[in-house]
């Protein structure tokens, strides 16, 4: 009898399990993060220069979690100011305020402002960028912070739904050769985001 209820509960444990990997609600970014690994370990796209392949130890990342997509309430910032964001080859990247975000993530308000390249991109003059840290930086996480994209057409009756399993490291974790920019102070979480891509010292 113990030995049936062992079975009963694995093959419960699996069905659990291969229902997490298919959640309609998870599998965005499911997709996301499988198309990230192919993109980066595939010859013909990763933007890694030949000498740092043998080094590339491969992408890696958090549990899939529904706690970490969050509606945040958009505030449009109507007169956002342009910053000049420094990035990791010591150059300036400039983009626009674009809004604020608010919203709760593990039962603590944050706060979180979105940006638009200035001058927009042209081949994607709707993109959204938002970079940036929190209590998992320098430990399982990147240093110096992680990004999602979003659009302007994400935004419905004043709500962005931001999904932090997206969330990806810039190249520059783990290629010399990028100018990345760094997460202005203003998006520096106080919470631990454990989503998205992860990232160990020498990962690259």
């Amino acid at each position: 009898m113990r030995f049936i209820i062992t079975i009963i509960f694995a093959a419960v444990l699996l069905q659990s399990c291969a229902g997490t990997a298919t959640d309609p609600v998870l599998k965005p970014a499911g997709d996301f993060q499988q198309e990230l690994k192919v993109f980066w370990e595939q010859d013909s796209t990763t933007p890694l220069h030949p000498e740092e392949k043998a080094e590339f130890k491969g992408i890696t990342f958090y549990p899939l979690s529904k706690d970490y997509i969050v509606d945040a309430r958009f505030t449009p910032i109507d007169s956002g100011a342009t910053l000049a964001m420094p990035t990791s080859a010591k150059k300036t990247k400039y983009f626009k305020e674009y809004g604020k975000l608010d919203f709760t993530l593990k039962d603590t308000a944050v706060s979180l402002i979105i940006y638009q390249a200035d001058p927009p991109h042209a081949q994607d003059p709707g993109g959204l960028f938002l970079p940036f840290t929190d209590k998992t930086s320098g430990h399982t996480s990147y240093g110096a912070g992680r990004y999602i994209d979003l659009s302007v057409k994400d935004i419905r009756n004043g709500i962005l739904t931001v999904d932090f399993n997206k969330a990806y490291n810039p190249y520059c974790a783990y290629s010399a050769h990028y100018n990345c920019p760094i997460p202005p102070a203003a998006n520096r979480l106080q919470v631990s985001v454990l989503a998205g891509v992860s990232y160990t010292q020498g990962q690259h």
